[in-house]
């Protein structure tokens, strides 16, 4: 893959990719929020029983979620700031790339 900064995007290919990361955002948001409320009450059960490892478990679904839900919205505002990045050539410049990844959770550079 080639340097960031030098990317160019046209307003069309940009607008199809928004509309693309819309839709997986939504079904993504909506994805985690179902793995919660699906979990969460099985695991209240046995958390009140004394179950420590469902508990973990627990924890660890919630964190998982939440982690996801970051990662998204930071992807979501990355989008949006690069939708207001247009050069006077119709084209968008790919610049913030080294800002927006600086910001990303250390869990995502492994990607």
């Amino acid at each position: 893959m080639g340097d960031a900064t030098n990317m160019r995007v046209s307003k069309t290919q940009l607008a199809h990719a928004i509309e693309t990361f819309e839709t997986h955002h939504t079904a993504l948001a909506s994805a985690a929020q179902q793995v919660v409320g699906t979990v969460e009450p099985v695991l209240n059960v046995w958390s009140s029983e004394g179950a420590i490892a469902a508990a973990t478990t627990h924890m660890d679904v919630r964190d998982t979620c939440n982690r996801l839900m970051n990662a998204l919205n930071l992807l979501q505002a990355a989008v949006s700031k690069a939708s207001h990045s247009y050069d006077s050539n119709d084209t968008l410049v790919a610049q913030e790339h080294d800002e927006v990844a600086a910001q990303a959770p250390p869990e995502l550079d492994r990607a």
